[in-house]
């Protein structure tokens, strides 16, 4: 390197453009080295080997060189070797072309959606708000799931449940009508997703929802309406003698499945629900006090925003309870704190 540094510049810039364009790393590495020194006292001296930079920065390059590389860039004050061909330093050209050849590849197989144009498609979250208001009970089916399990409980004069110490598969199959209770329940007691759907209306989260004096925002009360955050609890509680028994032992239906499985399912339609919430409604508040307008706490002690509202709060709740695996409390501990 001494004696390259002690040549004439002509020599130099000959040496250097043979280092840059050979094919061995080690040379690369050398000629981009040489030029971080020469940049020390000719700070315009990248620019004439713009082009032989520009293809090695296309290259496979091994750790050390593109390190180097890094501390090089940009070449010259106006950053000229960011060209299309190597997507302006920002973004790999072949991935974004590839994406939208796929998305083009699905609009020719769907034609009937063409005219909505691909990016009204990518942000409609019609398909996936359908999904899931599916497994969550419409307000008819809930409402003939207590009626049925009311009857049921006040069959049993003064039953009350206490699961006390056992487990919770123990506890729920304790229950002197616990028979009766999977034919009443029916797929719910069969089928995760189905059961998910049913916790998301009936778990505790729910009851403890705030009232009073509050006002709601208009974008959750829309998502009431659809269906995705129905709130039962005022009027069951009101019509139901036994309904707060009948609460008590559903929250107890998960102890019917395995953990793992249902975080499988629950963790999937968690992030669901929370796309379809959108991004920008995390943090926004949907309870406030109506003389303060002051953001009041919500179902859990924390704040009333959307991230604790109750289309996500009741499911965020059960996976907190879940005996998790190291893996799955890794996926999930890297979500939440994401969001």
């Amino acid at each position: 390197m001494h004696a390259l540094l002690s040549q004439p510049e002509e020599k130099q810039g000959d040496v250097i453009r043979d280092l840059l364009f050979a094919e061995e790393d080690y040379k690369n590495h050398a000629g981009v080295e040489l030029l971080l020194i020469l940049k020390e006292n000719r700070p315009d001296i990248v620019s004439l080997y713009q082009k032989a930079l520009d293809q090695l920065n296309t290259r496979n390059k091994n750790t050390q060189t593109a390190e180097l590389l890094r501390h090089l860039l940009p070449y010259g004050p106006q950053g000229a070797s960011y060209t299309k061909e190597n997507g302006f330093g920002l973004y790999q050209p072949a991935v974004i072309e590839g994406f939208v050849k796929d998305l083009a590849d699905r609009t020719i197989a769907e034609p009937k959606k063409e005219k909505r144009g691909l990016l009204a498609r990518l942000f409609d979250n019609t398909s996936l708000e359908s999904d899931l208001v599916a497994l969550i009970p419409s307000h008819d089916e809930y409402f003939d799931l207590i009626n049925r399990l009311d009857t049921i409980v006040g069959s049993y004069t003064g039953y009350v449940f206490r699961p006390g110490n056992k487990n919770p598969h123990e506890a729920f199959a304790s229950i002197p009508f616990y028979e009766e209770l999977l034919d009443t329940l029916g797929s719910y007691a069969t089928n995760i997703d189905k059961m998910l759907g049913l916790m998301q209306v009936t778990s505790y989260y729910q009851q403890t929802s705030a009232t009073g004096s509050t006002e709601y925002a208009a974008e959750f009360r829309e998502f009431a309406e659809k269906g995705l955050a129905p709130d039962y609890h005022t009027e069951a509680s009101g019509q139901f003698r036994h309904y707060r028994t009948i609460t008590d032992i559903l929250n107890y239906l998960p102890s019917l499945f395995d953990s793992h499985e249902i975080f499988l399912s629950l963790f999937g339609l968690y992030k669901k629900m929370s796309l379809v919430q959108g991004e920008i409604r995390w943090n926004a508040p949907y309870l406030r006090d109506e003389e303060s307008k002051e953001i009041i706490l919500g179902p859990d002690g924390c704040a009333a925003v959307g991230i604790n509202h109750r289309m996500m709060g009741p499911w965020r709740s059960l996976i907190s309870s879940l005996p998790l695996t190291n893996e799955d409390f890794s996926s999930w501990f890297s979500f939440e704190y994401r969001m």
